[in-house]
């Protein structure tokens, strides 16, 4: 059996150990906080290190150690300089926990701005799709649609295009939805005779944005005759970590031919490597 001595030491080193682990966790919250903001044309803005997507930001995972540990929000840390919500100096973990809100908070809008700048620069349906999704992960994350977006300019197709100065519901109306609407109606309108005429593996392999040329060499991907054909060929060039070139000095090439049945299901592709500039007569 431990004596009550030895009990009394082991409880000592514990409270010791949980102290300077709580101490540690305090040291880190004031310099999360101090690193958090930072100053953008003459106003506070969150730094992007500060967050990462809509994952729970640094300073509630250690607000929910302390908390764990029972450190009483009496509890202190220094804050080495101003920040946007708290001056330099002493705080507790009470204080810390309200600005921590704040940070968690702006932190859910930035990624939306985020996102809508990416769609915005750079228009692609799956950037749009991700745009309107974060939008409504931030709105369920509890931002109201009308939370406003700072106006500023960005840089878009080689000129300054503003952004912003509007409600975030606005702002995704115009910059995520209306695109993605258009775009997508575009890409319906661009698959639709394929749909038509293709199925099984035929109607995949085009809706991948493969490219195919049918049998005689036609390239012009036209539906009826890739519907037709039994048989459709891609050429690619050497693998890159390959040599290039064959030993007459041509270019490396090789033609892969797709073989279908009668219900466009793809039976086994083959492929053939030649020297050169391949004659229409290999699309057979």
């Amino acid at each position: 059996m431990i004596g009550s001595g030895k009990r009394s030491v082991m409880a000592l080193v514990l409270m010791f150990a949980a102290g300077t682990a709580s101490a540690d966790k305090l040291d880190e919250l004031g310099k999360y906080i101090d690193d958090a903001w930072g100053h953008r044309d003459g106003n506070w803005e969150l730094n992007d290190s500060a967050f990462k997507k809509l994952e729970p930001v640094e300073c509630q995972t250690i607000l929910a150690d302390l908390a764990a540990a029972k450190t009483p929000d009496t509890a202190t840390f220094n804050l080495p300089h101003d920040s946007r919500d708290l001056k330099e100096g002493q705080h507790t973990v009470a204080e810390a926990r309200k600005a921590c809100d704040a940070i968690a908070y702006r932190a859910k809008v930035r990624v939306f701005e985020a996102d809508a700048v990416l769609a915005l620069t750079l228009p692609d349906i799956e950037d749009a799709k991700s745009c309107v999704e974060t939008y409504d992960a931030v709105i369920k994350a509890g931002v109201p649609p009308t939370e406003p977006i700072r106006k500023r300019q960005i840089w878009v197709k080689n000129h300054d295009e503003d952004f912003g100065g509007a409600t975030m519901e606005e702002v995704g109306e115009k910059v995520c939805d209306a695109p993605l609407k258009a775009m997508e109606e575009e890409k319906a309108k661009r698959e639709a005779p394929y749909r038509a005429v293709l199925k099984n593996d035929k109607l995949q392999a085009v809706l991948e944005g493969r490219g195919f040329v049918m049998p005689g060499g036609d390239d012009s991907m036209t539906p009826a005759k890739m519907a037709a054909a039994r048989t459709w060929y891609q050429t690619m060039s050497a693998p890159s970590n390959e040599e290039q070139n064959c030993a007459s000095g041509g270019e490396r090439v090789f033609l892969k031919a797709w073989h279908f049945d009668a219900n466009h299901k793809l039976l086994n592709v083959t492929s053939k490597e030649y020297c050169g500039h391949l004659p229409d007569s290999v699309f057979k």
